[in-house]
């Protein structure tokens, strides 16, 4: 089960899950969380924190992180390459747009990667 499955399941269940630091915190019905969802979220411990870390202003916005889980499913590794950049994800019209980390102005996925390679390639 993918990280992205425990988001959804948790939400379904009624469990708000925040990242905390490096920990998670949980709140919801005691008996949503069974040994074995539990043993599930440990096992995806670190994922689970980059996502909520991440995706806090977006679920402030109103977007459940499981909709941005889902959209960011499709862009694997670019989206990995920009969250380790501190680029900041925001959903608008079902789409992810990145606020960049030193200007604040937003682009589109695909330009915020052209960005970032050339920064790289210029480093």
């Amino acid at each position: 089960m993918s990280a992205g499955a425990i988001v959804e399941e948790l939400e379904r269940l009624g469990v708000e899950l925040r990242a905390v630091g490096n920990d998670l915190e949980y709140e919801g019905p005691e008996e949503a969380i069974s040994p074995e969802l539990l043993e599930r979220v440990k096992a995806h411990k670190a994922d689970l924190v980059a996502i909520y870390s991440k995706t806090q202003t977006v679920a402030e916005e109103g977007c459940k992180p499981a909709e941005v889980v889902r959209l960011w499913s499709a862009a694997g590794p670019e989206t990995r390459k920009l969250l380790a950049a501190d680029w900041e994800p925001k959903v608008r019209c079902e789409k992810v747009i990145w606020k960049h980390p030193e200007s604040g102005f937003y682009f589109s996925q695909e330009m915020a990667m052209h960005y970032l390679d050339d920064k790289i390639g210029n480093a």
